[in-house]
């Protein structure tokens, strides 16, 4: 696989962690699994800045999740989406983690399907997993605790510091989706937030750095 830029080195800017998005075709049993790749211009993956359902407009081929690990390796740090199970597809938390040894990368595995992430638990003790939901921050702080989580994924608009503040005391850490807008990114790094997944990390470090 080819790539078109250099990739940038991995860094931190204020404990906050930006990532992007890319999603997989439904190769090697891997459906449907997105890796947020941080500090990572989406155009650094597949040679075009934004994907449009499950292709490109120009016809580019989407890497697959293995494709990406052999290419980038550990330069980078991931958080693996799962976006579904074990129900619709069988076996695809084993496969994932057996990647993730495979190539010795640092990965975070998350979902909306807490059943899928406590598969992920059963089969890895130690792997970092956050729960991906819609609601209160605070409302699932007991079903990170009993999945042993470390995350909280929360979508961005229903979280305060009231939330960030009640995730910290837990002992938590909490991640917001989808932010685009550097105004809202610099509010949401001052709430205290510890990442933040975003289309466009190239502006929200920008205005980091210059906030």
């Amino acid at each position: 696989m080819a790539w078109d830029d250099p990739l940038p080195a991995p860094s931190r800017s204020g404990g906050f962690t930006p990532g992007v998005s890319a999603v997989t075709p439904p190769i090697a049993g891997l459906l449907n699994t997105s890796v947020k790749l941080g500090f990572i211009n989406l155009s650094h993956v597949v040679g075009r800045p934004r994907l449009k359902g499950r292709g490109l407009s120009c016809g580019v081929k989407i890497p697959t999740l293995e494709e990406v690990l052999r290419e980038l390796g550990s330069r980078v740090s991931y958080v693996i989406e799962l976006k579904h199970g074990s129900d619709l597809y069988p076996g695809i938390e084993g496969k994932v983690i057996n990647l993730v040894r495979r190539y010795g990368i640092k990965a975070k595995i998350a979902s909306f399907d807490f059943d899928a992430l406590e598969r992920v638990r059963s089969i890895d003790e130690s792997i970092e997993m956050g729960l991906i939901f819609i609601g209160k921050p605070r409302w699932f702080i007991e079903a990170a605790r009993r999945l042993r989580a470390q995350w909280l994924q929360a979508e961005y608009r229903l979280v305060n510091e009231a939330d960030v503040r009640a995730v910290h005391e837990a002992g938590l850490k909490i991640g917001v989706w989808t932010v685009n807008d550097a105004d809202l990114a610099l509010r949401m790094v001052k709430m205290g937030v510890d990442e933040v997944t975003t289309d466009n990390p190239s502006l929200i470090l920008k205005a980091l750095r210059s906030g």
